[in-house]
């Protein structure tokens, strides 16, 4: 957590809390691994907004993510929707 603060220029503590906010509502999962901890992001939650229109963190990890690459945003880019 020391890293993500670090490289977020936040406190550790505030990264505490917000781990453990995100773990309180089902999108981070916490598994105890000997005197440390493993995290797992819950890609198929769904997003519990009615904005997100049933999308999951997945979809919103990967428009970042594919963002991120090309290094470029534009407006009229939307988050692909879920195949069902």
């Amino acid at each position: 957590m020391k890293n993500i603060a670090q490289l977020l220029g936040i406190t550790e503590r505030a990264v505490q809390g917000i781990v453990a906010d995100l773990s309180a509502a089902g999108y981070l999962a916490i598994t105890k691994d000997g005197r440390g901890n493993l995290y797992e992001i819950c890609a198929d939650k769904v997003l519990d907004d009615p904005m997100a229109e049933d999308r999951s963190v997945g979809d919103l990890i990967s428009f970042f993510l594919d963002k991120g690459s090309t290094n470029e945003r534009h407006e009229s880019q939307q988050i692909p929707t879920r195949s069902s």
